[in-house]
């Protein structure tokens, strides 16, 4: 943890790698009434900033497994490698 802050009923806490710190870093904001992971912004080696916010969020909800699958795009579905 290398950062800690509360401000207008948001928490963040900032996270880095302790081996190495310069490979980015990420901060993870929570509400804290309910207390809930809202946002969370990811700082890569060069400093560019991705922000990524939750919103709508349902907890609950079926899912398809199937989302979670990977399809190389390589390979055809019978695994043989695409030709290109």
């Amino acid at each position: 943890v290398t950062g800690f802050s509360e401000r207008e009923g948001l928490d963040r806490i900032t996270l880095a790698q302790t081996d190495d710190p310069q490979a980015g870093s990420i901060t993870l904001i929570f509400t804290r009434e309910p207390y809930q992971l809202r946002q969370w912004i990811v700082r890569d080696p060069q400093g560019q900033l991705t922000t990524i916010t939750l919103s709508d969020a349902r907890a609950g909800l079926a899912i398809d497994p199937k989302l979670f699958v990977f399809n190389d795009p390589n390979f055809a579905p019978n695994g043989i490698p695409n030709l290109r």
